[in-house]
């Protein structure tokens, strides 16, 4: 029972440092911020915060986040 717990344990570690040698990393964290007047949901990346306006992807530098 012990010897197969760490079995499992040692498989999930060995596929996690595949995925991040692969770059598959996890989901980017959503992160709300305000554009304007209107508050959006998005993610980060770099400095830049992006989100979606009917269904295209926008980019910014000038927002706050909440």
């Amino acid at each position: 029972m012990a010897g197969e717990k760490a079995r499992k344990k040692a498989e999930r570690l060995e596929a996690k440092a595949a995925a991040k040698a692969e770059g598959r990393t996890r989901k980017p964290k959503k992160v709300t911020a305000k554009v304007g007047r209107a508050t959006f949901t998005g993610r980060m990346d770099g400095e830049h915060f992006v989100y979606e306006v009917k269904g295209k992807e926008r980019r910014t530098l000038k927002f706050q986040a909440i």
